[in-house]
């Protein structure tokens, strides 16, 4: 049977063998660690630790310290998580040439998704903090054009057509670079790249 958020438990956890580590799945933490998974200057080794030590629980991460043989299956599995929740088999992506990076970004819509988030759905701040990652990010992918949010990412990922006329381009041009964010993609797999999924079809 296909996963399903409605039917299906939320993921809290990671099993190695017969080893289980609990993970915090807030979407606070989640935001945390797909920032430090942006530090690409950061040395991999203290990268990998300090995802780790974001993401599990204390009892895990203790745990963890004494099964140091599973702390690369514990980090993959931390970042299948952040990626979200597994998709059908028979899922097939449309493929979009606009990538996630170009439409969100955590950092710099940080104010624009907590005012959609309580325009939408009534969530406050504290809320929305405490949301399942997997939760949030159903919910932001149902943001709704009404809100700026939404406006701005459908902004952002206009496409310009040839057949457009001159002044239609143009005024695509300009609304597109009113609302262009400023952070540049890494060449190498980043936080950012991790949330590609949920906006491939946007």
């Amino acid at each position: 049977m296909d996963y399903s958020l409605i039917t299906h438990s939320l993921k809290d956890r990671i099993t190695v063998e017969d080893r289980t580590y609990m993970i915090d799945t807030r979407t606070t933490k989640a935001l945390q660690a797909l920032a430090i998974l942006d530090e690409r200057e950061m040395p991999e080794g203290y990268r990998i630790e300090r995802v780790l030590d974001t993401m599990l629980t204390g009892a895990a991460r203790v745990h963890l310290d004494a099964n140091k043989q599973d702390i690369l299956a514990v980090h993959d599995g931390i970042i299948a998580f952040l990626k979200g929740w597994p998709e059908p088999e028979s899922y097939v992506k449309i493929p979009h040439k606009k990538s996630a990076e170009e439409i969100l970004s955590y950092s710099e819509d940080h104010a624009l998704i907590l005012a959609a988030f309580r325009q939408a759905y009534g969530i406050s701040l504290a809320e929305l903090k405490a949301l399942h990652w997997w939760e949030f990010r159903a919910l932001l992918t149902g943001i709704p054009e009404s809100t700026v949010l939404g406006n701005v990412m459908s902004i952002r990922g206009m496409k310009i057509s040839p057949k457009d006329s001159p002044e239609v381009k143009k005024k695509k041009r300009e609304a597109k670079a009113s609302v262009r964010l400023h952070v540049q993609k890494d060449p190498d797999v980043s936080g950012e790249d991790i949330i590609s999924a949920a906006f491939s079809s946007l």
